[in-house]
């Protein structure tokens, strides 16, 4: 049976098992950390009172930091399991994967990343200055991207985006993919790494829309 405290520690595994390619391409973004030593912490799941609130209210997940501590950037972080039984056909392993809202039969919890996002964004807010999505089988990293959360969220509104079913009996609709190819078409920066070039051209372009 699936629980947060097992999703959780899933998606610290997986962060632990992509934190190098993490950096790697953290370190691609001008003027940010260039080729220092990097490190990331954690936020999701900790006990203290200010990172839950920074974790439940505001959507981050990991700090990464250089060494010295003089820079720092908030992300958002989502691990991805892409067992071919999860996924119909190929799969899609190049999209950033937005919740509209969660499965009730999951959770009671009530969340809505995207407008909450969106709406911290408009009014300044606290939210990740960054967005990370990773894809796995087994364990095995197949693709990982890293984004403004600004352009992913601006994307989503303006761009093609795919909406899609959850894999439980409620049939809710709860997720848009916003791609990261589709993302580039439309002048949007995105820093990718893939497995091979069947993880790029997984995504099916013809499944996409625009939510307006």
């Amino acid at each position: 049976m699936r629980t947060f405290e097992n999703d959780l520690a899933w998606s610290k595994d997986c962060i632990r098992i992509a934190s190098e390619t993490i950096k790697n391409l953290f370190r691609q973004i001008p003027d940010l950390f260039d080729d220092e030593k990097l490190l990331i912490y954690s936020i999701e799941g900790e006990d203290s009172k200010i990172f839950q609130q920074l974790d439940r209210k505001c959507g981050i997940d990991y700090f990464i930091t250089n060494e010295e501590g003089d820079k720092a950037a908030s992300f958002a972080w989502r691990a991805v399991n892409s067992t071919p039984e999860r996924c119909k056909e190929e799969g899609i392993y190049n999209a950033f994967s937005l919740r509209e809202r969660r499965n009730t039969e999951y959770s009671k919890q009530e969340s809505c990343e995207i407008a909450k996002r969106i709406y911290a964004i408009d009014r300044k807010l606290i939210y990740p200055l960054f967005t990370v999505e990773a894809y796995f089988i087994d364990k095995t990293l197949l693709s990982v991207a890293v984004a403004r959360t600004e352009d992913v969220f601006d994307a989503y509104v303006n761009c093609p985006v795919r909406n899609c079913d959850p894999w439980s009996k409620n049939k809710e609709v709860f997720f848009y993919d916003v791609s990261w190819e589709i993302m580039k078409q439309h002048g949007y920066t995105v820093y990718d790494w893939y497995l091979n070039d069947k993880c790029k051209r997984t995504y099916r372009l013809n499944e996409y829309h625009k939510i307006a």
